[in-house]
């Protein structure tokens, strides 16, 4: 078998981070992304799976989907990311539908002052979403996110698990979680 790069149990990667800390600008702001989608008829049943690391808000047309606020569970990011699994079945009829995330750091991205002592830096934050619905006459469809994405940066200027938030309510862009909204001077995700 084949040695692995980072060494079978990561135990390389952390000399590999360590010798590139101080080249990191973390971001400190929190991240919005949207995306609408056109959903061709009624669906029977649909299901979104979804990973923000760090921490991330979902909303379907301005509404909160869950009832979490901490998600997902902390994890050795290096090894695992847990997702979360939303039935969202009556969120949804046929139409345009807006999908919004707010996306904050928590401990995958922590401030350089936190590193080596009470948490590592594992990137900047990113974010899985997939969304299976599926339809009374057998078709299915499938939506993920990708580069047709738009993301901005939120009106949460500062989050970190450690020292908490800052929200600046002159930057919040009101009406970003819902339909209709002008995005055009956002940036494609990456």
């Amino acid at each position: 078998m084949p040695r692995l790069p980072f060494g079978e149990n990561g135990e390389v990667w952390g000399e590999i981070v360590e010798a590139n800390l101080q080249k990191i600008d973390t971001e400190r702001s929190s991240v919005i992304f949207r995306k609408e989608y056109d959903i061709e008829k009624v669906p029977t049943k649909a299901i979104i799976k979804i990973c923000g690391l760090g921490f991330y808000h979902l909303h379907i047309d301005g509404k909160k989907v869950g009832n979490y606020s901490l998600s997902p569970l902390e994890t050795a990011y290096r090894k695992l990311a847990l997702y979360d699994e939303f039935e969202v079945t009556s969120h949804l009829t046929a139409g345009t539908h807006t999908f919004a995330v707010e996306l904050g750091n928590a401990r995958f991205s922590t401030p350089k002052k936190y590193w080596g002592w009470r948490a590592a830096y594992y990137g900047d934050p990113c974010l899985s979403f997939e969304m299976s619905i599926q339809y009374a006459d057998g078709t299915s469809k499938e939506y993920v996110c990708d580069s047709s994405w738009k993301c901005s940066h939120g009106a949460t200027t500062h989050n970190c698990y450690y020292d908490g938030e800052r929200y600046d309510a002159r930057l919040e862009q009101t009406g970003w979680k819902e339909n209709g909204f002008d995005d055009s001077a956002w940036q494609n995700a990456l």
